[in-house]
């Protein structure tokens, strides 16, 4: 080498090239997401939310007693694992609709990371998309929250009383 030529140190990346710990590290991020998406999967499939009473309810229906957009997702949740599609349609239609698509996409974003090193399919989402799916989500809030029959259909149905939990110094809320 030439005096005064850039001599790199590679041993602090690793395995020599510049960034690679960085992708490494978002890797790992991807993993630990879709492991934890998994653990959730398993530890929600086979218990319904309506039989365990260490699950809350929702804070903003419980202190306001207002529908917020995710109130009956995590039974509409259950249901989608169970394949059982008009169930969760009567829980939460918003999360059918919108959440289905959204999580596929994050998933398949996620191990498109995993595989490739990068974050595939490579999808922009226009400002004025974005916006207009902010309007929807206050639109079906609003909505939701209305009176009368017309709207009945958006709102999740009453939950049957919770039973005892069997944790141990858990009360039921």
């Amino acid at each position: 080498m030439a005096p005064g030529a850039n001599i790199q140190n590679t041993a602090a990346h690793g395995n020599g090239r510049p960034g690679a710990p960085r992708r490494t590290a978002t890797r790992l991020l991807a993993a630990a997401q879709l492991a934890a998406g998994v653990a959730a999967i398993l530890f929600l499939y086979p218990r319904p939310p309506t039989d365990h009473a260490w699950i809350p309810p929702c804070p903003s229906f419980r202190s306001l007693g207002v529908y917020c957009p995710g109130c009956g997702s995590l039974r509409a949740t259950h249901h989608l694992l169970h394949a059982r599609l008009a169930e969760a349609w009567r829980f939460n239609p918003a999360l059918v609709a919108l959440g289905i698509p959204a999580a596929a996409a994050y998933a398949a974003g996620l191990v498109g990371l995993l595989i490739r090193g990068r974050w595939w399919p490579r999808a922009t989402v226009p400002a004025a998309a974005a916006w207009a799916l902010l309007a929807a989500v206050v639109l079906y809030t609003i909505a939701r929250n209305l009176p009368g029959a017309v709207f009945e259909p958006l709102r999740p149905p009453d939950p049957p009383p919770r039973q005892q939990s069997a944790l141990p110094g858990v009360t039921p809320a």
